[in-house]
């Protein structure tokens, strides 16, 4: 994946292509670009396993776990830190649950657009997904 640019506040639609299968527990990032990536694993886990896609490195990492005496892929203080740094260069996390959507982002008027733009292309993937399916808002078969 290339590196992204610095964020600009203006999001682009994610293609349709690009959207992952959205399912209970499936966690997402949405770059400063707008591309998403879906996780296998936690979000912290993806950082660590890309950081320079992420805009950092593995030895300040391994700093910010060692200030806080914290093993890499622990949920603990460091994992705060280390996300909050990545929301700050314009990504954004997500994470869906049962019945919402965790959503975190450093400034949400300014990654408003990018948010808007993954909830409408969602939107119609999964209409036409219904569509297809011949089911109504309700899931039931028409």
């Amino acid at each position: 994946m290339s590196t992204d640019s610095p964020p600009t506040g203006a999001g682009t639609p994610p293609p349709r292509s690009n959207l992952p299968p959205i399912g209970l527990g499936t966690g997402l990032w949405i770059s400063p670009a707008g591309s998403v990536t879906p996780l296998s694993g936690s979000h912290i886990d993806e950082i660590i396993a890309w950081p320079e896609k992420f805009g950092t490195r593995r030895t300040h990492l391994l700093r910010i776990h060692e200030r806080f005496g914290e093993r890499l892929h622990t949920e603990g203080q460091a994992r705060h830190w280390v996300i909050r740094a990545v929301l700050s260069t314009g990504w954004i996390r997500l994470r869906h649950q049962r019945n919402f959507w965790s959503v975190s982002v450093d400034d949400l008027e300014l990654r408003r657009p990018t948010l808007q733009a993954f909830f409408h292309a969602l939107h119609r993937v999964q209409s036409a997904s219904t569509a297809r399916s011949g089911s109504t808002a309700s899931g039931r078969k028409a």
